[in-house]
């Protein structure tokens, strides 16, 4: 949850609204928080650190253009109210959207597992259960406020 959100404020340009320049601090302070987690827990050096994290986070971002990309599709729309011809396009799109997931999965973990080695790469997704546990409790305590999303139609 947390990491697709520290994703979404990396891979958009400025907010709307204006982040305060205190938020876009305590922003910045959590995105070294989190890289910091992550040599920690990866046992990353500086060197691994330096090619890690571009990686990492070109990842993200693709991940999330993917998903983005479907939710923007699919998000105002009840599934429950879906026409057979629209849940059968909607069930498309998700196949689609998983499969694009696997796709990023393999092609970015062969990446990283050219800098930190597969053992690291396979610890990856518990690593990255524990660092957005950390995150969220983290923003909760400097109090970063988490942007409103439009309610979905019901």
């Amino acid at each position: 949850m947390f990491f697709a959100f520290s994703a979404d404020v990396m891979a958009q340009g400025p907010p709307t609204p204006p982040i305060e320049m205190d938020e876009e601090a305590k922003l910045d302070e959590l995105k070294d928080y989190r890289e910091d987690l992550f040599k920690q827990k990866l046992k990353l050096t500086d060197a691994e650190a330096k090619e890690f994290f571009p990686i990492f986070d070109e990842y993200q971002l693709e991940l999330r253009k993917s998903k983005r990309t479907f939710r923007k599709k699919w998000y105002p729309k009840n599934v429950d109210e879906l026409s057979d011809s629209e849940a059968k396009e909607y069930f498309n799109d998700a196949v689609a959207l998983q499969q694009n997931e696997i796709d990023l999965l393999k092609r970015y973990s062969n990446k990283l597992a050219d800098v930190i080695g597969m053992n690291r790469v396979v610890k990856m997704p518990r690593i990255q259960r524990e660092v957005r546990t950390l995150l969220v409790m983290k923003a909760d305590e400097m109090e970063i406020k988490k942007r409103e999303k439009p309610k979905r139609k019901r």
